[in-house]
């Protein structure tokens, strides 16, 4: 009975894991993305301020 409970808790855990990875990877896409059009929007005002 205790080995059972063991084994749901360690196989929720992995999933939990899982799925902790699965955020961290899309936030680590979304700060990318903000990050890159963070630039694009400043490259773009530097060049408009050049012209």
């Amino acid at each position: 009975m205790f080995i059972r409970f063991h084994e749901a808790v360690r196989a929720q855990g992995l999933q939990t894991c899982e799925q902790g990875q699965a955020v961290a990877t899309l936030m680590k896409s979304s700060i990318h993305l903000f990050s890159v059009s963070t630039v694009a929007i400043g490259a773009r005002a530097t060049f408009n301020l050049r012209q």
